[in-house]
């Protein structure tokens, strides 16, 4: 019965946890969305400081269950307490999951902040960016100008030809500027790839853990119903 409460209790835990990361992630993508405005800093600051006090209570609370379920181990006549895991590994299992649980967590903030700079470089590249095209319709413009006033009016270039050539170094520069986006949003990319391909791998091995457990659970579930289970 013991070990049956530690693991609903261990199962409500990691639902509470699941709660905390979709809050988070939901504030970030708005925070990230709206690029940085006040509102949504405030909103994504907040969801961090509760995000991590219900962590930190979380986490505290699979410490003393571990300690209680350590402790039981102890005892040479709680082996009849675990129907299909001896209690020692229940225990491992624990651990286990605690300190994937840590290395998700320490993940998921890489991949936060990675996405942050990446987008804070990728915005700081469309300013350059504006400013420059800018610049060059200033001193194409410019450029008109000029020709206007130094040729006779027989050899000087019409309007028009001035906007085809204005607009076809547009054209150009917008070309060449796609071209070098796209080459440093896939550099900053990669490493990006490489924590979300992480997260995804341990999230898939905090799943199997808790299938685990949850297996041994069930078979010292005292009714037939089948508890709802919650996955990362």
């Amino acid at each position: 019965e013991k070990v049956y409460r530690a693991l609903v209790q261990l199962d409500a835990l990691h639902t509470q946890r699941v709660g905390f990361y979709r809050a988070w992630d939901k504030a970030f993508k708005i925070y990230l969305d709206e690029y940085k405005t006040e509102s949504t800093l405030a909103v994504y600051q907040e969801a961090v400081r509760k995000v991590t006090v219900g962590f930190v209570e979380v986490s505290q609370s699979i410490r003393n269950i571990i300690q209680q379920m350590e402790e039981l181990a102890l005892d040479t006549d709680s082996s009849n307490y675990t129907r299909e895991i001896p209690l020692p590994d229940i225990v491992d299992m624990m651990r286990q999951l605690q300190e994937l649980e840590k290395n998700k967590l320490k993940t998921t903030t890489e991949l936060q902040s990675g996405k942050l700079e990446l987008q804070a470089t990728l915005h700081a590249f469309d300013q350059a960016t504006l400013e420059k095209k800018a610049a060059l319709s200033a001193a194409a413009l410019e450029l008109a100008h000029t020709h206007a006033h130094s040729h006779s009016h027989a050899h000087a270039h019409t309007p028009h030809q001035h906007t085809e050539a204005l607009n076809k170094a547009q054209e150009e520069f917008d070309e060449e500027r796609d071209a070098e986006r796209a080459v440093v949003e896939q550099r900053g990319e990669q490493p990006l790839r490489k924590l979300t391909h992480t997260t995804h791998t341990l999230i898939s091995s905090i799943n199997n853990l808790l299938d685990e457990l949850r297996s041994e659970r069930y078979a010292l579930t005292p009714t037939t119903t089948t508890p709802t289970t919650t996955h990362t």
